[in-house]
């Protein structure tokens, strides 16, 4: 059965504070440059790379903590939480 992404969460990761996201069939994203659009992405992307070479390939990747974690926020959890659904 085919699964899809219903809503995504993402706290403290890059320039996103927190941000939960329902997400449809085809969902946009559209702000000003600079308001996380590419690093809400990016966080799909970094959860994938988690999962495909380990979480200490997925942040030296990106450079390290520093640039993953928001800035101001040391010591404080990133969230990147995920919903999924069998229904279409």
């Amino acid at each position: 059965m085919p699964m899809r992404l219903t809503r995504l969460r993402v706290k403290n990761f890059r320039s996103v504070a927190d941000i939960d996201i329902s997400l449809s069939p085809l969902t946009v994203l559209v702000g000003p440059n600079g308001s996380g659009k590419s690093n809400v992405m990016d966080a799909l992307r970094f959860v994938r790379d988690v999962f495909a070479r380990g979480l200490d390939q997925a942040v030296m990747d990106r450079e390290g903590m520093g640039i993953v974690q928001r800035w101001g926020t040391e010591g404080e959890s990133i969230t990147i939480g995920m919903k999924l659904s069998t229904r279409c």
